[in-house]
């Protein structure tokens, strides 16, 4: 030690797992240190360095734990040489590779800080370690802390894999870390163990229910964020962890968990950590279908699924604009909501886009969600969206289906076979026999996932046909009253968007290639009747919405200038360029 500077006592404690704080692990770790500080460095502890609940191993308590804080306290000077650091033994230091913990155990020493390891008495400093018998003691501990952690490693890992095995024959649970909406039963307690071989899953119904609840108002077009606000209004608590359940309850982030989720399906998908504990999760095997009670029909989940894919609104932060993501300027530049508490609101080209050879293009909000409406009703979506390869493809689609069905009825009747056939136990040819089930049930796997997607894909078509029938029933009258629900202004929203591409807006009604001179008349002739003057030279009296849908239809409405609008007059589309039969008379 170094006569210069009194030295101090340090203590390191570490356990790997939080359940280890509520045995004696932490109180056995902390007398130890503070008797021999006081009985044989007759010093008291200056300072404590804890990692609880972080494992050693891959140098973890150094990276992200209090280990770490103390190395850096020894390079900056902090830590004095001559101090002395107690621990119970090298490896609650650490359980990393044997190179890697002897260049940490050289570097404390080298600072100048004796290790002392309570469970041998052993002090470990620069004059000791010139011993060969302490060198060599140093790395067999070093090397036998590491073999024993990947020993363990290795023997949990197996255990898994074989309760993975077991959960895919018998469909039994084999841990309690399951979904929310379902329990546990007939678990029961031998010999200090878990007997899981009685244990069933149970349907918590009310949970079933809300679940389905949350997947019909997706098919509806409610946002992510507004399904998590409807619960929420319904003082229904959040499920799961404690951490949900004390920050603001259900969000659209466990929202979309469950709506992605194929659990619902009764299916589960095993895991396992890629390397060691904190680890990124990977896949350890294929799913396991029917693992689960189903609580979900195929059907709403994949309309669910439909709605997931199409492109939607940062969820926090809800836009008001019913055209939000949709609109663009003459120039194709996109148009966002610009708001001021003293002003109207306005769709306005993106700041992003305005340059000063460019025009700055303005349509105010309230005067666009009265022509929207409006439009959406003069359309026939039936004729819009209609194609006439749509009916062949579903008919080939359904054959497919057929054809898929009838695969999984075989392979499903020699799976049943090749059962009978283990049972009657035949010696050496059951490893062929398994081979054969095993090929089977790689099949069925494919031919499901092919049934999902077909399924999907007949989806997709008949939704077209679904989705403007339902548009058309909201009420004209709601929209320049503002009498619409949140929930309701999302689910039209959404409806929008999966019929159109764009819509561009031209705010003085001049697109070119269309005169409009006709136009421009029959909108002073409402200007006069209204406003009882005539219109002042350069006085905008109609614009024009052109739509882009998604079956590639070009329409366009010249509508009223909200200049020549009261509140109790409507806008009143002047003029339509479109083939006939894709407006109602």
């Amino acid at each position: 030690m170094h006569p210069e500077k009194s030295p101090k006592a340090y203590s390191y404690l570490r356990f790997s797992t939080p359940e280890q704080r509520l045995g004696v692990s932490m109180r056995r770790q902390i007398t130890a240190a503070d008797d021999y500080a006081r009985d044989v460095l007759k010093l008291p502890i200056h300072q404590r360095f804890n990692d609880l609940g972080i494992s050693g191993r891959k140098l973890r308590n150094v990276s992200h734990g209090a280990l770490g804080a103390f190395l850096t306290q020894i390079r900056s000077g902090a830590i004095s040489p001559g101090s002395v650091l107690i621990v119970e033994s090298l490896n609650r230091l650490t359980r990393s590779e044997p190179l890697d913990a002897f260049d940490l155990l050289r570097e404390i020493i080298r600072a100048g800080i004796e290790v002392v390891t309570l469970h041998d008495q052993k002090r470990y400093n620069t004059a000791s370690m010139r011993e060969i018998a302490s060198l060599i003691q140093a790395l067999v501990l070093m090397c036998n802390s590491w073999q024993e952690s990947e020993n363990k490693s290795f023997w949990c890992a197996d255990a898994w894999a074989r309760k993975r095995e077991v959960a895919a024959k018998l469909r039994r649970p084999i841990t309690r870390a399951i979904p929310t909406w379902l329990s546990v039963t007939g678990v029961k307690q031998q010999a200090g163990k878990l007997d899981w071989s009685d244990a069933k899953f149970t349907v918590i119904k009310e949970r079933a229910a809300l679940i389905r609840d949350i997947f019909k108002k997706r098919v509806q077009g409610c946002g992510l964020q507004s399904i998590a606000t409807w619960i929420n209004n319904q003082d229904i608590p959040p499920w799961g962890s404690n951490r949900r359940k004390t920050h603001g309850g259900w969000n659209h982030v466990y929202i979309s968990n469950i709506l992605h989720s194929r659990a619902v399906l009764g299916e589960f998908q095993p895991y396992k950590l890629s390397e060691g504990r904190y680890s990124a999760p990977i896949a350890a095997r294929g799913p396991i279908p029917n693992y689960f009670p189903r609580i979900v029909p195929d059907d709403l989940w994949l309309a669910a699924q439909y709605f997931n894919g199409k492109p939607r609104q940062h969820p926090g932060r809800p836009s008001l604009a019913l055209s939000a993501g949709l609109a663009i300027d003459p120039d194709g530049a996109p148009m966002h909501l610009t708001h001021h508490s003293q002003m109207p609101a306005y769709l306005s080209t993106s700041f992003a886009f305005r340059h000063n050879n460019k025009t700055t293009w303005h349509w105010r909000l309230m005067h666009l969600e009265q022509c929207l409406p409006l439009i959406i009703q003069k359309i026939n979506w039936q004729k819009v969206l209609s194609n006439p390869d749509d009916e062949p493809r579903l008919l080939e689609l359904r054959g497919q289906l057929g054809e898929i069905a009838q695969q999984e009825q075989t392979i499903k009747a020699r799976l049943q076979h090749a059962a009978k056939i283990l049972l009657t136990d035949l010696g050496a040819l059951n490893d062929e026999i398994k081979a054969q089930a095993a090929a089977l049930t790689s099949q069925q796997a494919l031919l499901s996932e092919r049934h999902r997607e077909t399924i999907h894909k007949i989806n997709q078509l008949e939704t077209l046909t679904k989705v403007p029938l339902e548009i058309t029933k909201f009420n004209l009258e709601d929209f320049p009253k503002n009498n619409l629900t949140p929930e309701a202004r999302e689910q039209f929203r959404r409806q929008l968007r999966n019929l159109l591409k764009k819509i561009i807006l031209y705010p003085d009604g001049n697109i070119p290639g269309f005169p409009t001179n006709a136009i421009r008349t029959e909108a002073e002739s409402h200007f006069s009747g209204v406003s009882r003057r005539r219109p002042k030279p350069g006085e905008r009296m109609f614009g024009a919405i052109r739509l882009l849908t998604v079956s590639n239809q070009d329409l366009i409405f010249w509508v009223t200038h909200p200049a020549i609008i009261t509140k109790n007059r409507p806008p009143i589309i002047l003029a339509t360029h479109g083939s006939d039969i894709f407006f109602k008379k």
